[in-house]
């Protein structure tokens, strides 16, 4: 797979993987107790569709395959589009368990995430 230069510059200042398509790309680490999602990002035009649910499919494979339970992210409640985030990931099973400093922690288990 051919990464951008943006994917090759996270790998090598962040150690995180950047997995990239038509529709955006996602940024993710492992960490000891689960996967942690850095960043998605999906283009406008697929914004409001289903297609958020590939990109969670695909994290929650890879967590299932490095045997981690949860996938973990952060919002930054200043993001524009950060009610929709917020609302996609507690509509899907996804649970709160910070808010400090205009973010706001959750984490949602893989179960949850391969049911979407």
């Amino acid at each position: 797979m051919n990464m951008s230069l943006y994917a090759d510059y996270i790998k090598e200042s962040k150690g995180n993987t950047v997995v990239e398509d038509e529709m955006g790309f996602y940024e993710y680490s492992l960490k000891e107790e689960c996967l942690y999602v850095e960043n998605i990002y999906i283009k406008d035009e697929y914004r409001g569709s289903k297609k958020m649910f590939k990109y969670m499919s695909e994290l929650a494979e890879i967590a299932k395959a490095y045997d981690l339970p949860c996938l973990t992210a952060v919002v930054n409640v200043l993001n524009l589009n950060a009610n929709s985030v917020l609302n996609y990931f507690i509509t899907y099973g996804g649970r709160v368990f910070l808010a400090q400093n205009n973010n706001i922690y959750f984490t949602m288990s893989v179960e949850d995430a391969l049911n979407l």
